[in-house]
């Protein structure tokens, strides 16, 4: 999780530690300190997390869908808006949450094909299956205009407004056959946005 609310404060406890001698109690008081604010903090990561994993939950009951496992993480930056995806035998089903959301459940869930089956004629190779240790299994398969192969890691979600766009995933990669052998390439920045689309992440985090 890349949460600065976590780091920094950790962070600037022990600068100020350091800048007492090893004999000074405010040495060992802003050691104590850092460890307290961030253990604090990552407990309160995990009641948000068991509330966003009951209401996920819950709406996946709701709308039937017969999920054989689901995974739940906070976006980047925060611990508010979080990534859901659950997984049954040919698609998944991407949803955030945030916790300002007005009411406990998925506004929407996006549904998409894993397409899995396009990385079959390299089954086994080694960059297939780093890939697929790397996603834990939750990634999709999709084709570009021109037809070249993107697996898109769905763990972490996407940055901009529409889940089902293959550009504003945080980890993709672009698939490239060399002679039968998969090469992976991670393709860097987002599609059809010249900076990082945060503008729509802070939206969804304010629950709109």
């Amino acid at each position: 999780m890349a949460d600065p609310i976590y780091t920094v404060p950790y962070m600037l406890c022990l600068l100020l530690a350091a800048y007492y001698l090893r004999h000074r109690p405010q040495r060992r008081w802003f050691n104590w300190a850092g460890i307290g604010l961030s253990s604090a903090y990552l407990l309160f990561t995990f009641y948000h997390k068991t509330q966003v994993n009951q209401v996920f939950e819950e709406t996946l009951v709701e709308r039937d869908i017969r999920y054989e496992r689901y995974i739940t993480s906070p976006t980047i930056f925060n611990n508010i808006l979080w990534n859901c995806v659950a997984e049954d035998a040919n698609h998944f089903y991407l949803g955030t949450y945030s916790l300002y959301d007005q009411k406990p459940y998925f506004k929407s869930l996006s549904t998409l094909p894993k397409h899995h089956e396009w990385l079959a004629p390299y089954e086994g190779q080694r960059t297939t299956e780093i890939l697929r240790w790397f996603s834990d299994g939750y990634y999709t398969v999709s084709k570009d205009t021109l037809g070249t192969l993107l697996l898109n890691d769905l763990r972490f979600g996407s940055i901009g407004d529409d889940p089902t766009r293959d550009g504003d995933f945080v980890f993709r990669f672009e698939l490239i056959d060399e002679n039968g052998t998969l090469r992976a390439t991670q393709k860097r920045g987002f599609e059809g946005e010249e900076e990082l689309p945060f503008g729509a992440l802070w939206r969804r985090i304010r629950g709109r």
